[in-house]
């Protein structure tokens, strides 16, 4: 699923609030991970995934044709 915030309701905290609740909630089901995919150009979405404790572990590759 995508997930993203409008530019006019970006850096008012929902998307900690929303990452903040699924971290709690898989913590509940006693879950081992939460997996985020980012567009390569999403700095503060990266930012935010950071100081959430998430960790850069992997890098995508497509290739068009």
């Amino acid at each position: 699923d995508d997930l993203s915030t409008l530019p006019d309701h970006r850096k008012k905290g929902y998307g900690k609030m929303l990452l903040e609740y699924i971290i709690q909630l898989a913590r509940a089901e006693n879950l081992d991970a939460i997996h985020l995919d980012s567009g390569h150009t999403r700095f503060d979405a990266h930012r935010l995934y950071l100081n959430l404790g998430f960790k850069i572990v992997a890098h995508h590759f497509a290739l068009v044709l």
